[in-house]
């Protein structure tokens, strides 16, 4: 079954539904379609209707940030693929993430003390704190400015990336 990109009125990602939810959005008007897959249309009130891949809400939903669920990728997103303390651009498999205040000291999984660091780097730092080891971060970390969505490739479809 195909994935379908829900975005908010503001054309902001939100989710990727199931194509049986987005049809029940459509059915009750609830929705735009932005794009649609080319596989098969369904005749819905006399027009034929595409198969959505990128729907919009009609209104705006808003979201809480605290909402927002830590996760590696959304990490790697936000510091686009740079180590934080050297600043060197990395590939997927350099990526490591490092706990500013280590977790053997206490720090937790969060936007706020996980960034991005390249293996040396992150070998380099160990179990210290900045302050100890003399690093300093290149930028702040926080909450990321959007959300960030992943999807396997199987169901990939080019015209999310525009959104994503």
């Amino acid at each position: 079954m195909k994935k379908v990109l829900l975005l908010n009125n503001s054309y902001e990602p939100l989710t990727f539904i199931s194509e049986t939810r987005a049809w029940k959005l459509i059915c009750r008007n609830r929705v735009d379609i932005i794009d649609a897959w080319a596989d098969f249309h369904i005749k819905f009130e006399g027009k034929l209707i595409p198969n959505p891949s990128i729907i919009r809400l009609k209104e705006y939903a808003y979201i809480p940030t605290h909402k927002l669920v830590y996760n590696k990728e959304a990490i790697i997103k936000r510091d686009n693929s740079i180590c934080q303390y050297c600043g060197m651009p990395l590939s997927r498999d350099e990526i490591t993430i490092d706990h500013i205040h280590p977790k053997s000291k206490g720090g937790k999984n969060s936007f706020y003390n996980c960034v991005v660091c390249c293996k040396y780097c992150n070998s380099q730092k160990g179990d210290a704190t900045l302050e100890e080891c003399g690093f300093k971060l290149r930028t702040m970390p926080g909450l990321p400015t959007k959300m960030y969505i992943t999807l396997p490739k199987v169901f990939w479809n080019p015209n999310w990336e525009e959104y994503l």
